[in-house]
């Protein structure tokens, strides 16, 4: 298992949104995860 943290700042950015990361396991089987930034 792989664990990333990653701090971001999301200015003016908010709504929902998805990520996935460039193991090609992931991106052939669409595994996307979705996350929502909030208004600050």
């Amino acid at each position: 298992m792989t664990v990333t943290r990653i701090i971001v700042k999301f200015e003016g950015f908010a709504g929902r949104y998805v990520w996935h990361c460039h193991k090609l396991e992931h991106e052939d089987n669409e595994m996307m995860r979705p996350y929502l930034i909030a208004p600050a």
